[in-house]
């Protein structure tokens, strides 16, 4: 008998974590942190395993010790491409994995002291500062915020069948996260101005006897004492960081020393939202998530299957260090994330529903994803430059429940879909739609055409008018499909035929527009509303796509009246 093992480790926490975020650098910084936990402990775990001299197989994600020991020095070193969980194989005595699982967890909470000792040195760098009361809250605090699970199934107990070791092994970490100890917080001093959860750093001992007022005027006053190049912008005169926040916000000139030997190609000053969709006002973040992920790992049969979860990890990290990157890049974007099957960036707003069509089209294609039958679901957010991030992150992961939960009343399809949304003036409007329609178009195909002929080839009455003809007979059932004939969806689906076409030709007439396929655009509207869950989110659509094709206009024009 051998003693073949699985064991998982996952880190956290990791939305809180990442969403603690006032720029996009801190949102990025927080990505990548988590992805550098998780290579450090990989790599932990294959030299305890050659030390020892047993064998050792990473089955997901897929990287070999070589790429860990010799990165790469491009641009592909700056993506936070490793998720924050692996699972590996070892054969090893029980007693002896137990020892690894210590001792990784361990390395990972040394590796979080060691940046986070850094940051507060190196902002800090001033005698008039007790860094050691610095230092003493920095360690509760990282103490209390990393969250590091473990556990370990022997795949002999189970016959051999890697599959049901597996499965077991996910559970027990679903019952050991469960298990969560709740740690109570003991905070007296201001909280940080930007996760709102832990104290600003200080260095006053008894804070708690000081009243508001007092505290804030001795903190701006130590903040005063952290070095030039941490003055503003890089951390605001307003700004009082928490040990984790202030990490995050040092970690690219962390990481260009450790990882990129200093060198200034790396780890430079990441651009702000307004530098990334310059001169637009207006930008786009997409996040995006494989679909039944767990059905491509899970296998019937056991000789294949721990083949087969290892080619699907390779495939899922060429996807995530190779692709991803590369249609970011190509729709002149900022990748935040692209960890196995997560995506996260930031797009110029006219860009965005092409690059989110591209991802989908990669991730189901065997040469450069999962392969037939995989897709992804997320969400595309559309805001002004201004709108809080936080806010904006936060509507991301709503609007991605959302696409996860999509079910097509008309095919019964489920997932595979998107939410788009924008936030102007106060209003919001968004739709989900499924990536592919029933006549096999992408959706995404028929928005920037119906955007198009929105701005151009139609009335601007149009919206107007069919809107002012609609709403009426939604009523109070805004989450439903306008249904005048209760038992007849062809007689229904008639209707709307007729009444978008008599709008059609008059919106095409007034504007003088000879050229528009009026029958075409018909089958595309219907195609749409048959897609969307309700007729309010299909009239949501055609505002979508008019405000992105005005916006974009609006660019066009700002940039010819600059340039002439």
């Amino acid at each position: 008998m051998t003693n073949r093992t699985l064991i998982v480790f996952s880190i956290g926490p990791v939305q809180s974590f990442i969403a603690a975020a006032r720029k996009v650098e801190d949102l990025w910084s927080g990505s990548y942190i988590l992805s550098y936990l998780a290579e450090e402990a990989i790599k932990k775990c294959y030299e305890f395993a050659e030390e020892k001299h047993y064998p050792f197989v990473l089955i997901s994600p897929y990287i070999i010790y070589e790429q860990l020991k010799n990165p790469k020095l491009d641009t592909t070193i700056e993506v936070a491409s490793l998720p924050n969980r692996f699972v590996a194989e070892i054969d090893a005595p029980e007693d002896d994995i137990v020892e690894l699982a210590k001792k990784v967890e361990q390395h990972i909470k040394q590796q979080f002291y060691s940046l986070c000792e850094d940051a507060v040195n190196k902002v800090f760098n001033t005698p008039e500062v007790n860094k050691e009361e610095l230092f003493n809250l920095q360690r509760k605090q990282v103490d209390q915020l990393l969250e590091i699970y473990w556990t370990i199934e022997k795949i002999d107990n189970h016959h051999g069948d890697y599959h049901a070791a597996r499965a077991l092994l996910e559970n027990r970490l679903a019952s050991v996260k469960n298990d969560l100890q709740f740690q109570q917080i003991d905070q007296s001093g201001l909280v940080c101005t930007v996760c709102n959860e832990r104290e600003a750093l200080h260095d006053i001992q008894d804070i708690g006897k000081y009243s508001i007022g007092e505290m804030r005027k001795k903190l701006r006053e130590m903040w005063k004492h952290r070095g030039h190049e941490f003055k503003h912008p890089r951390i605001s005169d307003n700004e009082l960081l928490c040990s984790i926040c202030l990490a995050k916000r040092y970690a690219r000139q962390y990481f260009r020393e450790l990882k990129a030997n200093g060198s200034s190609r790396f780890f430079g000053r990441y651009p702000s939202i307004q530098e990334i969709v310059k001169p637009s006002n207006y930008y786009a973040v997409i996040m995006f998530d494989g679909d039944n992920m767990g059905k491509f790992f899970a296998h019937d049969g056991n000789e294949q299957a721990e083949a087969r979860n290892r080619n699907l990890s390779e495939r899922l990290s060429v996807y995530s260090m190779e692709i991803v990157p590369k249609i970011i890049e190509k729709y002149n974007g900022k990748l935040v994330y692209a960890g196995g099957d997560d995506v996260l960036a930031f797009l110029p707003m006219d860009e965005a529903l092409n690059a989110a069509k591209e991802l989908r089209q990669a991730f189901a294609d065997p040469e450069k994803g999962i392969g037939k039958g995989a897709s992804l679901s997320g969400a595309i957010c559309i805001a002004y430059v201004k709108t809080p991030l936080q806010y904006i992150l936060s509507e991301l992961r709503t609007l991605e429940k959302k696409s996860k939960s999509y079910k097509n009343a008309t095919t019964g399809q489920e997932k595979d879909a998107y939410t788009i949304a924008t936030y102007t003036n106060g209003e919001i409007r968004s739709v989900t739609l499924p990536w592919i329609l029933s006549n096999g178009v992408y959706s995404s195909d028929y928005i920037n055409e119906l955007s198009t002929a929105l701005g151009e080839d139609l009335a601007s009455t149009f919206l107007y008018t069919l809107q002012s003809e609609l709403l009426p007979l939604i009523g109070s059932k805004w989450d439903k499909k306008i249904t005048v004939f209760e038992n007849d969806p062809l007689l229904n689906k008639e209707m709307f035929q007729v009444e978008f076409t008599r709008l059609l030709k008059r919106a095409k007439s007034e504007n003088g527009n000879s050229s528009l396929n009026i029958d075409l655009l018909v089958q595309k509207l219907i195609e749409l509303h048959e897609a969307t869950p309700s007729t309010l989110n299909f009239i949501h659509l055609l505002e979508i796509a008019r405000f992105i094709k005005q916006k974009k206009d609006d660019q066009q024009n700002e940039y010819y009246i600059k340039t002439n």
